[in-house]
């Protein structure tokens, strides 16, 4: 019997401030054609949530091949019942999408 994989949830986060708006772009296209993730969605520059079967290393990974090393990176699984916050509600509904509950404040509330 073969097990399948579960994706998860990873935030990105990575310093903006070190890229130019057309690196943002197209790291942008990076993640949305990289094949270790399976959706995404960047609520403001920065940040990408990303959904994925493999590990935050693995990301990281790919990331770090990626992008300049003057932009530091950070990846971190995001755990149902482990977060809150105040987004819009475009990333509510994405990660409605994925199976978390709204833990903070949207307009919908």
């Amino acid at each position: 019997m073969t097990e399948t994989a579960v994706d998860n949830s990873f935030l990105i986060s990575f310093d903006a401030s070190k890229m130019n708006p057309s690196e943002i772009e197209s790291f942008l296209t990076f993640i949305k054609y990289n094949r270790l993730i399976s959706d995404w969605h960047s609520p403001f520059i920065g940040c990408i949530i990303v959904n994925s079967n493999n590990d935050a290393q693995e990301i990281a990974d790919a990331v770090n091949d990626y992008i300049d090393e003057a932009v530091s990176i950070y990846v971190s699984e995001v755990v149902e019942g482990r977060n809150a916050g105040y987004l819009p509600p475009e990333t509510w509904k994405f990660l409605k999408k994925l199976g978390f509950r709204s833990h903070g404040k949207t307009e919908e509330q």
